[in-house]
């Protein structure tokens, strides 16, 4: 219970970790690992330039604020809740199934957001864009207020990738790409200079405006594309190659 301060410093355990009910944690350049599964439950947690592993499940429950930038948050499998969460220049990832609550979600200046699993996302917000990735080599599902993923950020599923965004979708200069099905529904969407394209079935409903100046959005299979109105300014919008 209380304040950990990990600064600098090692907590491993080859069986059992306990870390829960915690007001403050500090790992910075620290690490916080097990062999085994375990949680870390705190108010807060600054993990800038450290570790938290497992070699099997990891909990990892923070009310307020989660740091982790340019650390590392890794296990088997990952589920995680945050209000705030700074990945920048960081890993969140998981060798199995990934699961990410969290209210916004700082993912830029090349944040990492990896599972080998399933990957499930709910935010209010994620900004991805400076190179920030997002990538699943399951399916891949994005349920976000909003979603910025401009300036050569990334979002990619190696099966189905589906992208809910309430709000606006900005994909200026940034990929979203599916090697197999692709659905995305937003409130509006920009392109310019973007890429959305998959190898299967592609839909994308939008409620308002897509603009897609110098953008693409390429379907190897069925593409259906609904929206408000389309501003196809100095575009490429490349229909299903076998249509």
């Amino acid at each position: 219970n209380g304040v950990l301060t990990n600064q600098g410093g090692l907590i491993n355990a080859p069986g059992q970790l306990l870390l829960k009910n915690l007001t403050a944690v500090n790992n910075q350049n620290g690490e916080i690992s097990s062999a085994n599964g375990f949680s870390l439950v705190a108010t807060s947690l600054d993990n800038t330039d450290g570790s938290v592993i497992s070699d099997k499940a990891l909990i990892v429950r923070i009310d307020q604020l989660l740091t982790n930038l340019r650390g590392l948050i890794s296990a088997t499998g990952v589920q995680l809740s945050a209000a705030t969460l700074d990945n920048r220049n960081a890993e969140l990832s998981s060798l199995g199934e990934l699961t990410a609550t969290v209210g916004q979600f700082d993912n830029s200046g090349k944040g990492r957001l990896l599972a080998n699993g399933t990957l499930l996302l709910n935010a209010d917000s994620l900004n991805n864009q400076g190179a920030g990735a997002v990538s699943g080599q399951q399916s891949v599902q994005l349920n976000v207020g909003q979603l910025t993923n401009t300036g050569s950020g990334s979002v990619y599923a190696k099966n189905s990738l589906g992208l809910k965004v309430t709000g606006v979708l900005n994909n200026d200069q940034g990929a979203l790409r599916s090697d197999g099905t692709l659905a995305l529904s937003a409130a509006s969407l920009g392109n310019t200079a973007g890429s959305i394209t998959s190898a299967g079935a592609s839909s994308l409903t939008v409620d308002g405006p897509v603009v897609n100046h110098g953008g693409q959005i390429l379907g190897d299979s069925t593409l259906v594309l609904t929206s408000g109105s389309l501003d196809k300014t100095a575009r490429t919008v490349v229909l299903p190659a076998k249509a």
